[in-house]
């Protein structure tokens, strides 16, 4: 087997509603967990790692297909994913999906704070964690990929039509990848899984857990649930973003947002407004 395609990103915008959309179609294969990173790591040799990417996929499918957010976080992981991939195999294909910049970068901001990565405020993180604006820089994390592979192989997305079409977006993907249309059920528009507001989420501090945590977490269940919910930071709102730091978000992703526009020819006008 071979990996068919990857969904790159972006991260918090609505991935995880995508894939369940993915999962559901009864000739994709879609791998578990649904974000392997397996070309992110620069500290792996993946060519010697391929039984183990191969291992995360539990169904025969028709396509195969992954997706790790990191692979469009530039500069943050292995510098030359895309010769990687391509390397891997040269006929992949990529599906993008791109969100509102401020919104997305603000739920990225959020999860890095759930998460352990920062204790500062928004503003102060958006100034002293670089990735949190990269990686809304939308045309810089694509374009490698398109060079590399074509911009054939390349499907750019938008979170709000996953939102507001989904069946109209799960078509496009479907005939993208070369398969039939499936059916969708009705509740297709309640599939936004990954909303930031009121989530829980894992500190890091409890991803590899060792000695007496570790013995909690396979002998008793419900009690690590409930050590890692009781710990955990939930927001009740979004952080409030002044008129100010939104103007500097996107001067920061302008020229993104512009080229953006051109390459998928469509109007973004509204994510350059404060």
């Amino acid at each position: 087997m071979r990996v068919d395609f990857i969904l790159l990103g972006s991260m918090k915008s609505g991935t995880s509603t995508l894939v369940k959309i993915l999962r559901m179609h009864p000739d994709i294969s879609f791998s578990r967990p649904k974000e392997p990173q397996f070309f992110s790591d620069p500290q792996i040799s993946w060519e010697n790692e391929i039984d183990k990417y191969h291992s995360y996929f539990h169904k025969e499918g028709v396509v195969y297909g992954e997706g790790s957010t990191n692979y469009t976080k530039y500069p943050r992981f292995r510098l030359n994913i895309w010769d990687d991939i391509y390397d891997y195999n040269k006929n992949m294909k990529f599906l993008y999906l791109i969100r509102n910049p401020v919104d997305r970068t603000v739920s990225h901001y959020m999860h890095f704070f759930q998460r352990g990565f920062t204790t500062a405020s928004l503003e102060e993180a958006i100034l002293f964690k670089p990735e949190l604006i990269n990686t809304s820089r939308y045309y810089m994390q694509i374009i490698p990929f398109i060079r590399r592979f074509g911009i054939e192989k390349v499907k750019i997305l938008l979170f709000d039509d996953l939102l507001k079409k989904p069946e109209d977006v799960a078509r496009d993907v479907f005939t993208f990848l070369g398969l039939d249309y499936f059916h969708l059920p009705e509740e297709i528009h309640e599939f936004h899984v990954n909303k930031s507001v009121g989530a829980i989420k894992t500190h890091r501090k409890y991803d590899n857990p060792t000695g007496l945590k570790l013995f909690i977490k396979n002998n008793f269940p419900k009690l690590w649930t409930k050590i890692i919910t009781k710990t955990s930071v939930i927001f009740d709102e979004k952080p409030y973003i002044s008129k100010e730091l939104k103007k500097m978000i996107i001067n920061l992703v302008e020229l993104d947002i512009i080229a953006m526009e051109k390459l998928i020819e469509r109007d973004l006008s509204d994510w350059l407004k404060c």
